[in-house]
């Protein structure tokens, strides 16, 4: 389960997308896009680069302290149903 401690602060962003995984076969992708922070999650085996598009879901919070709270809540829901498939 990740939560908004396993992350890191906005000035991270601002340089480098972060990427993760959770659970045993969700990965999932953080970067700062334009003023929103975007979320990606795929499941397993592949890499954020090599992993089809249309595998890739993907979704847009507020870039601030709220928007890393809503996002480790999004990662955790789509990795419980990606668990189940």
């Amino acid at each position: 389960m990740l939560k908004r401690e396993d992350l890191y602060g906005m000035p991270y962003y601002k340089k480098a997308a972060y990427l993760g995984s959770v659970s045993p076969n969700t990965r999932f992708r953080i970067a700062l896009k334009e003023d929103k922070l975007e979320a990606a999650v795929w499941k397993e085996p592949y890499c954020y680069d090599k992993t089809p598009e249309e595998e890739i879901e993907r979704k847009e919070f507020p870039a601030q302290e709220e928007g890393f709270h809503e996002i480790t809540d999004w990662i955790n829901q789509k990795a419980k149903e990606m668990a189940k498939l």
